[in-house]
């Protein structure tokens, strides 16, 4: 779409604000749009996106939120949309550690959340002040889990950003550099969580001393996974790779669901 953007707006003249605006896929693209627009012409950018997937990694995020600036970026979701929730980090949102506008609550994952429907009904208002601000995932969050606690995960966006924001925490614990190349390494998918996999793996051989976070992250995603009966056995690879694997089936399902309505 970029030549024909690229003409229409060096012909249009009056125009002094561009305003990016999209649901699901449609977010994605105006995302990548405003970002564009940004770099390419010298009007003022907004971007509005409506349970929009995550885009990029934490760089594209960071240089998307400084180059619009947080109070130009209208990050909505309904508090039980799968969407927003996937691809899974590494990918994330922006405004990058910044909040979203949440249109509507929502305990339980629930794939009719993403329909335009609902998020047309719930954005029915002249002032953005109506609606709740909330912090998202951040990845400066120290999220620590233990395993006895694990009966408190639920399959809701919350605990899944809990279980995102433990995740860094551990890996940021065991080593330092570590977020920074398997964010850069690995592109995403299932190649990215043998990697990460792999790792804690040896470090519970090699560091008994963080056996009881990872197995406190591991009995939080099993549960979140509806696997509570699952008790957690030999830190292996095979293991840790297995609650991945079950992780990210659920968020895949419901997230396919959701695309399918």
């Amino acid at each position: 779409m970029k030549d024909e953007l690229q003409a229409y707006f060096n012909h249009v003249r009056e125009i002094s604000t561009i305003h990016c605006v999209g649901h699901s896929l449609g977010g994605a693209l105006a995302s990548l749009a405003a970002d564009w627009f940004k770099h390419n012409f010298s009007h003022d950018i907004k971007l509005y996106t409506f349970g929009a997937p995550k885009v990029g990694y934490s760089n594209f995020a960071l240089k998307t939120t400084n180059t619009l600036a947080q109070e130009n970026i209208y990050r909505c979701s309904n508090g039980s949309d799968p969407i927003p929730m996937v691809p899974v980090w590494p990918f994330v949102h922006a405004p990058y550690n910044g909040y979203e506008y949440s249109l509507a609550g929502g305990a339980i994952i629930n794939p009719l959340a993403h329909t335009l429907k609902r998020y047309i009904k719930n954005a029915e208002s002249e002032n953005w002040d109506n609606f709740s601000k909330k912090r998202a995932f951040n990845s400066y969050n120290r999220v620590r889990l233990k395993p006895e606690n694990s009966w408190q995960a639920s399959p809701t966006v919350y605990w899944f950003i809990r279980l995102s924001e433990a995740l860094v925490t551990l890996l940021r614990d065991v080593r330092a550099g570590l977020l920074n190349s398997i964010q850069n390494g690995i592109a995403n998918g299932l190649n990215l969580y043998d990697q990460i996999a792999m790792v804690l793996a040896q470090v519970s051989f090699a560091t008994p001393s963080f056996n009881g976070q990872l197995a406190g992250l591991l009995s939080h995603m099993l549960v979140f996974s509806g696997l509570k009966a699952v008790e957690i056995g030999e830190l292996s690879y095979e293991f840790i790779r297995w609650v991945f694997e079950k992780t990210l089936a659920v968020l895949n399902r419901v997230a396919r669901q959701a695309l399918s309505l």
